[in-house]
């Protein structure tokens, strides 16, 4: 080879940031089918017993779906519950009572169910796209949906502490292992997947990246707080 020729581009390397990012998407992704609440028979964390002893007994009489009565003879026995096993209780009490909500609250518990049966897809098809780029620092569109994808389930997993009783939540500090390890994977997942997909960024295009990031996360809750409160 000619010496004053110039040397071959070195492959890109895997990016420890985009490795972080892609575990932490896979973390949250299968959190939402681990055991979100270990103890359901804490007073104030899980369902009132009341509620799913009148549960039962609706069963046996109109022919509940029986996903549904699966779920509340597990939490009756006081065995561990997922963000899946909730999500087909709220899904069955929507339905059921639906004509008892008002429109505005009937709206934001059909959007927070429906992020409950489709954000553990939207992760994996995040995290896959990161495979695909052999983890890789990502391009920014890719870059944009990991930080947006964080953010948004970050502030979902804030709103469900946030609504919480205040029984849960000191039940929950006096007692950290009342809740599942579903729900500390989507903690932790999350800051990984926050963390790694802001410095997974490329430096020439960061400028792009997080502007759009920041339109995409308020362009959502903006678009949802719309549906849910049209004025």
């Amino acid at each position: 080879m000619d010496a004053t020729s110039s040397p071959l581009p070195v492959a890109p390397r895997t990016s420890f940031a985009t490795v972080l990012a892609f575990l932490g998407l896979l973390a949250m992704a299968a959190g939402w089918y681990l055991p979100w609440i270990a103890r359901p028979d804490v007073d104030g964390v899980g369902f009132s017993r009341g509620d799913l002893n009148r549960l039962d007994e609706e069963a046996k009489k109109e022919g509940v779906p029986e996903n549904v009565t699966a779920v509340v003879r597990r939490m009756l026995g006081s065995e561990a519950v997922s963000g899946r096993d909730l999500s087909v209780l709220g899904d069955f009490w929507l339905e059921r009572d639906e004509t008892q909500l008002e429109p505005k609250e009937f709206r934001g518990w059909t959007v927070g169910l429906a992020v409950l049966r489709v954000a553990p897809w939207a992760l994996l098809a995040v995290a896959a796209l990161l495979l695909v780029g052999r983890l890789r620092k990502p391009s920014s569109p890719v870059g944009t949906l990991v930080l947006t994808l964080a953010i948004l389930v970050g502030g979902f997993a804030a709103l469900i502490w946030l609504g919480s009783s205040q029984a849960a939540k000191k039940a929950v500090a006096a007692d950290p292992t009342i809740l599942g390890v579903g729900m500390y994977a989507l903690v932790f997942g999350d800051a990984a997947a926050f963390l790694g997909g802001l410095f997974a960024v490329r430096t020439s295009t960061w400028w792009k990246v997080y502007p759009l990031t920041i339109v995409a996360v308020f362009g959502t809750i903006v678009g949802l707080m719309m549906y849910v409160d049209p004025k």
